[in-house]
């Protein structure tokens, strides 16, 4: 695999290659970081040439002066599989001086494009690789993959109702499964930390698996916070596409920016399905510091892969309805999304709104004081009453 954004010098390496017996589509060409770092997710590559000033994705303004050594510094990952030989070639020849320390601590090496040396190096590496068989360690690919993602208190018993729904399409369905989760650990962002950093994982090793895989997200509740929150917070540079994200009753905030998001994976369509009548997400809004109710009254912005969806029902009532189960199939299938909105225009409904939302950022503060409080005081007055007793 040749990594190069410069077109003559990328030609001049390939015609090196061509001289040497090595023709397309043995050849892998790329020119930015973001499709190296795939290709060597998928594929055991006997030689890659590596230049140093690399755009760190497609279509990015400019190369990044170092975008070459995030490569370099991925190989131990075990996400990537690492070549047989990798050479490094900068036509800088103070860069090939100030990164020789690094790729030596790899056992490479890297040249200056400028002295002709380079190719009698990997002449001698080619005619080596010819003379003894390669044996390829490439990935396999599921070709849509759809992850399940239940929310906390509940064993999410509704996956199985979507996997018997989608039973007979060409979908891989992956349900991601976790202990019961008590709602007083989700109040405060550092209390659901252990749990995001467990789905994080998740996500990982399903990416090393399937590099190229079509992901697809159906999650509800606090399931939403962790799908959105991993994928956001993830190295763009190895994610794969991701199609369709379906969030039922979310616990994110309805300002939360999902414009950005969607546009950072380049999603096709994000639908967030939300129950008018859900109680849970109004106690959520109300006591949950950095959580929302999206889930009830949608996300704001605009965008055209964003679909709010409104149901006359509650937390969990999209999984009691076939036509909906029906209509998650259609739309990972086909992509194609139902305006739904079962909303009354009232001014009743618009004031409380308006009036939970203007509260909440003070009920939010209320509840962070009254732990702090416990925490200090009440806690260790009971401990001590406890002790008194013994």
């Amino acid at each position: 695999m040749i990594v190069e954004d410069d077109i003559i010098k990328r030609n001049d390496i390939i015609s090196f290659f061509n001289l040497h017996g090595i023709m397309p589509p043995a050849i892998y060409s790329v020119d930015n970081v973001a499709d190296a770092l795939l290709n060597l997710r998928k594929i055991k590559f006997d030689i890659v040439v590596l230049d140093l000033n690399l755009p760190l994705r497609r279509n990015a303004p400019s190369p990044t002066k170092d975008g070459g050594k995030k490569i370099l510094y991925s190989l131990p990952n075990k996400r990537y599989i690492a070549p047989t030989y990798l050479l490094g070639l900068t036509q800088f020849d103070d860069y090939q001086i100030a990164n020789e320390p690094d790729f030596r601590q790899f056992d490479f090496n890297i040249y200056s494009y400028n002295n002709d040396s380079w190719k009698k190096i990997l002449e001698n590496k080619i005619n080596w690789l010819l003379k003894n068989v390669t044996v390829t360690n490439d990935r396999t690919t599921d070709q849509k993959i759809l992850i399940l993602t239940h929310g906390i208190m509940t064993s999410g018993s509704w996956t199985k109702k979507v996997e018997d729904t989608i039973l007979d399409s060409n979908i891989k369905v992956i349900k991601y499964q976790y202990p019961h989760f008590s709602a007083l650990k989700i109040i405060l962002p550092w209390t659901r930390q252990k749990i995001l950093k467990g789905y994080k994982v998740f996500i990982e090793n399903i990416l090393i698996s399937n590099p190229e895989c079509e992901l697809n997200f159906i999650s509800h509740s606090f399931g939403t916070f962790m799908t959105i929150k991993s994928l956001d917070e993830s190295d763009i540079s190895y994610m794969p596409n991701i199609n369709n994200v379906l969030l039922c009753g979310s616990v994110l905030r309805s300002d939360y920016d999902i414009n950005q998001f969607i546009s950072k994976f380049n999603i096709k369509n994000l639908v967030n399905e939300c129950g008018v009548n859900d109680l849970p997400l109004l106690i959520c809004n109300l006591t949950c510091y950095g959580l929302g109710h999206a889930g009830r009254i949608g996300f704001q912005g605009y965008n055209e892969a964003l679909s709010n969806r409104y149901y006359n029902g509650g937390h969990s009532d999209f999984f009691d309805k076939e036509y909906i189960l029906s209509d998650w199939k259609s739309i990972i299938e086909s992509e194609k999304v139902k305006c739904i909105d079962e909303r009354k225009n009232s001014t009743y409904y618009d004031n409380f709104e308006s009036t939970m939302n203007l509260i909440s950022p003070f009920t939010k503060l209320l509840v962070i004081i009254t732990m702090i409080i416990i925490t200090i005081y009440v806690l260790p007055l009971g401990l001590l009453r406890l002790f008194s007793y013994i």
